[in-house]
């Protein structure tokens, strides 16, 4: 939860906020705002992983062997 910066379950994401093209849209969306939220949640699962599993130790040390 850190790593996006949320307060708390329900809240919205500090570090990495929707933008309003993305969370103002209504459940009948076409295929490009589709694509839209996808590129989004990529990009924030991307820092995710980046922070927590690819932390520079691990890199370090898979590079070492």
């Amino acid at each position: 939860m850190t790593v996006l910066g949320f307060e708390n379950k329900s809240g919205q994401p500090g570090n990495f906020p929707i933008p309003e093209n993305l969370s103002n849209q209504s459940k009948l969306a076409s295929n490009q705002s589709k694509l839209a939220k996808q590129q989004y949640l990529h990009k924030a699962s991307a820092q995710i992983i980046d922070k927590l599993v690819f932390t520079n130790d691990s890199i370090e040390k898979a590079l070492a062997e």
